[in-house]
């Protein structure tokens, strides 16, 4: 169907069509923005939950290497009499099994953060080397001997100080990158919106675009072919009956224009007998009702009309 054809109630019909249609690719499309935008900060939770345990594990397995190495010195110190060595000896593994295994959760966290997890497993390495080393040497302690205590701390002497500048390090960068991860999060955040605002903004021009193209389009295929019937129409009131009618498609204007080309067409035959009327009028008045009609002759600015004469 040519869209000339349209009826004029099927455009209107078309036009609210697509403002409904635009409505609804308008409304998709902030429904898509805010989802995106949602997930974006369900990640950014996730990642920052994340992040936040990370930094405490680091801390944990910081503080619990140097209540490791306090229970090393209360078995040198305080480990003279048997129970009081197996008690400290027992802390001592105690705490350094706790390090290693928060340190391997810290190892684990910072793998799914995608940071680099290089730098824990040597703090690890070195963490096993000094439990190792500190073992060995209790085999050597004698809590009854004097000087003991002295000769096994100088066999392990600043063997501590690697690891704990290994775990000391990894808190600090821990927290660095915690903060630069938390910094490209809040600009990725800020550019995901400014990219969801511009292409918003530019599905709403467009519609808007295209809308009222549609509505000048839909306005001049109805208003202009009406004008011309209402031009027609007023020439051939005036009696201008040379009025050219245009075809304007199947539809109400277009079944206008075709009525009105049809009464100027025949108008004139109609003018012709409205004049032999009278000369054929008074041989039959008698057999006429009261009511008489006459044709009188039109102006040439005005239609031709019937007049009724009242009955005497």
């Amino acid at each position: 169907m040519q869209l000339a054809n349209l009826k004029i109630s099927a455009r209107l019909a078309l036009l609210g069509a697509f403002f409904f249609l635009a409505l609804l690719i308008v409304g998709l499309r902030g429904w898509s923005a805010l989802d995106a935008a949602s997930a974006r900060s369900a990640h950014a939770m996730q990642r920052s939950v994340a992040l936040t345990e990370a930094i405490d594990t680091a801390r944990s397995a910081q503080v619990e290497f140097k209540i490791q190495v306090q229970e090393w010195k209360n078995i040198l110190l305080r480990g003279g009499d048997a129970a009081a060595f197996q008690r400290y000896r027992e802390a001592f593994v105690a705490s350094g099994a706790q390090t290693r295994k928060e340190l391997k959760q810290l190892q684990a966290l910072m793998t799914g953060l995608q940071l680099d997890a290089a730098a824990v497993e040597r703090a690890v390495q070195a963490h096993d080397a000094l439990g190792v080393a500190y073992l060995a040497a209790l085999q050597q302690y004698d809590g009854a001997r004097a000087g003991s205590a002295q000769a096994v701390d100088a066999q392990v002497k600043g063997m501590d100080r690697e690891p704990t500048r290994q775990i000391d390090a990894i808190v600090a960068a821990i927290g660095k990158q915690s903060h630069s991860l938390m910094t490209q999060m809040t600009e990725q955040d800020e550019a995901a919106h400014h990219s969801a605002t511009l292409a918003m903004l530019l599905t709403v021009l467009v519609t808007l675009l295209i809308g009222s193209v549609t509505v000048w389009w839909l306005v001049r295929s109805i208003t202009r072919p009406l004008s011309a019937a209402v031009g027609i129409a007023r020439q051939v009131a005036a009696g201008d009956l040379r009025a050219v009618v245009a075809d304007s498609g199947r539809n109400e204007i277009g079944d206008l224009l075709r009525a009105l080309k049809t009464m100027s067409a025949t108008w004139p035959a109609s003018s012709g007998a409205c004049a032999t009327a009278p000369r054929r009028l008074p041989r039959r008045r008698a057999k006429l009702p009261a009511a008489t009609w006459t044709c009188p002759r039109a102006p040439k600015s005005r239609p031709v009309r019937w007049n009724r004469r009242p009955p005497r």
